[in-house]
Protein backbone atom coordinates (compact mmCIF):
# COMPACT_ATOMS: atom_id res chain seq x y z
CA UNK A 1 0.00 0.00 0.00
CA UNK A 2 2.86 2.39 0.80
CA UNK A 3 4.35 1.81 -2.64
CA UNK A 4 1.05 2.77 -4.29
CA UNK A 5 1.15 6.13 -2.51
CA UNK A 6 4.76 6.65 -3.63
CA UNK A 7 3.83 5.76 -7.21
CA UNK A 8 1.00 8.29 -7.14
CA UNK A 9 3.28 10.94 -5.68
CA UNK A 10 5.98 10.25 -8.28
CA UNK A 11 3.38 10.40 -11.06
CA UNK A 12 2.13 13.74 -9.75
CA UNK A 13 5.66 15.13 -9.60
CA UNK A 14 6.35 13.94 -13.15
CA UNK A 15 3.13 15.57 -14.40
CA UNK A 16 3.98 18.85 -12.63
CA UNK A 17 7.50 18.82 -14.09
CA UNK A 18 6.06 18.24 -17.58
CA UNK A 19 3.84 21.30 -17.15
CA UNK A 20 6.87 23.36 -16.04
CA UNK A 21 8.77 22.19 -19.14
CA UNK A 22 5.92 23.32 -21.37
CA UNK A 23 5.77 26.74 -19.71
CA UNK A 24 9.44 27.46 -18.98
CA UNK A 25 11.53 24.81 -20.76
CA UNK A 26 14.37 25.42 -23.16
CA UNK A 27 15.65 23.14 -25.88
CA UNK A 28 19.20 22.05 -25.14
CA UNK A 29 21.42 19.59 -26.95
CA UNK A 30 23.09 16.99 -24.77
CA UNK A 31 25.51 14.61 -26.42
CA UNK A 32 23.97 15.44 -29.81
CA UNK A 33 20.36 14.90 -28.70
CA UNK A 34 17.92 17.84 -28.50
CA UNK A 35 15.76 17.64 -25.36
CA UNK A 36 13.46 19.94 -23.43
CA UNK A 37 14.98 20.99 -20.10
CA UNK A 38 14.73 23.51 -17.30
CA UNK A 39 17.88 25.64 -17.29
CA UNK A 40 18.92 27.92 -14.44
CA UNK A 41 22.04 29.62 -13.12
CA UNK A 42 24.00 27.57 -10.62
CA UNK A 43 23.42 29.01 -7.14
CA UNK A 44 26.95 27.98 -6.20
CA UNK A 45 28.42 29.64 -9.29
CA UNK A 46 31.69 30.97 -7.98
CA UNK A 47 35.18 29.64 -7.80
CA UNK A 48 37.95 30.69 -5.46
CA UNK A 49 40.72 32.35 -7.40
CA UNK A 50 43.76 34.34 -6.42
CA UNK A 51 42.46 37.61 -5.07
CA UNK A 52 38.88 36.45 -4.45
CA UNK A 53 35.97 34.70 -6.09
CA UNK A 54 35.10 34.57 -9.78
CA UNK A 55 31.84 33.62 -11.50
CA UNK A 56 32.28 30.44 -13.55
CA UNK A 57 29.17 30.71 -15.76
CA UNK A 58 27.89 27.28 -14.72
CA UNK A 59 24.28 26.32 -15.38
CA UNK A 60 21.99 23.67 -13.91
CA UNK A 61 20.08 21.62 -16.48
CA UNK A 62 17.16 19.47 -15.30
CA UNK A 63 15.92 16.83 -17.76
CA UNK A 64 13.33 14.07 -17.39
CA UNK A 65 15.28 10.82 -17.55
CA UNK A 66 12.68 9.35 -19.91
CA UNK A 67 13.67 11.92 -22.59
CA UNK A 68 17.34 10.87 -22.61
CA UNK A 69 18.70 8.40 -25.13
CA UNK A 70 20.74 5.39 -24.08
CA UNK A 71 23.56 5.42 -23.20
CA UNK A 72 22.84 8.26 -20.77
CA UNK A 73 25.04 11.37 -20.82
CA UNK A 74 28.12 11.20 -18.60
CA UNK A 75 30.80 13.55 -17.28
CA UNK A 76 32.48 15.77 -19.91
CA UNK A 77 29.79 15.08 -22.54
CA UNK A 78 29.02 18.20 -24.62
CA UNK A 79 25.97 20.37 -23.93
CA UNK A 80 24.77 23.18 -26.21
CA UNK A 81 22.66 25.80 -24.44
CA UNK A 82 21.56 28.95 -26.22
CA UNK A 83 24.30 28.54 -28.82
CA UNK A 84 27.01 28.28 -26.13
CA UNK A 85 29.13 25.16 -25.58
CA UNK A 86 29.27 23.57 -22.14
CA UNK A 87 30.30 20.22 -20.72
CA UNK A 88 28.72 18.08 -18.04
CA UNK A 89 30.75 18.52 -14.87
CA UNK A 90 28.38 16.96 -12.33
CA UNK A 91 25.40 14.59 -12.45
CA UNK A 92 22.84 14.28 -9.65
CA UNK A 93 19.84 11.98 -9.51
CA UNK A 94 18.14 10.85 -6.35
CA UNK A 95 17.19 7.15 -6.20
CA UNK A 96 13.88 6.63 -7.98
CA UNK A 97 13.75 10.22 -9.22
CA UNK A 98 12.40 10.85 -12.72
CA UNK A 99 14.54 13.97 -13.27
CA UNK A 100 18.31 14.13 -13.76
CA UNK A 101 20.20 17.29 -12.76
CA UNK A 102 23.33 18.17 -14.72
CA UNK A 103 25.79 20.92 -13.83
CA UNK A 104 27.10 22.34 -17.08
CA UNK A 105 30.31 24.39 -17.15
CA UNK A 106 31.87 26.35 -19.98
CA UNK A 107 34.21 24.42 -22.23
Amino acid sequence: MGWDIMSLAQSGITDAFSEMLEAFGDTVTIKGQAVSALVSKDAMDSALEEGGYAVTGALIVRVPEALLATPKPTHNDPVLIGGQRYKISEITQDPGAAVVKYRATRR
